[in-house]
């Protein structure tokens, strides 16, 4: 993915249709890739999924349920 098509996504997102935005690779991830994405002012880590990573086992629904509860408790983003 090259980082207009982050760019482009980020802009699908209601508000942040107008906002002025712009991405960087962030290096270090195994199955995802890794977006700083500056938006107004504010940075934001992007994670898009990589190719195939189904095959792995990896279960989204369950990662987001994970995330989701560890932001609740505090821990996590």
């Amino acid at each position: 993915m090259h980082d207009t098509d982050v760019a482009a996504l980020l802009a699908r997102v209601p508000q942040w249709d107008r906002a002025l935005i712009t991405v960087a690779p962030l290096s270090g991830g195994i199955t995802n890739e890794n977006w700083v994405a500056t938006i107004d002012g504010r940075r934001h880590v992007v994670r898009v999924p990589g190719d195939r990573t189904d095959v792995l086992g990896i279960d989204r629904g369950h990662e987001a349920e994970a995330a989701n509860r560890a932001a609740r408790l505090g821990i996590g983003p």
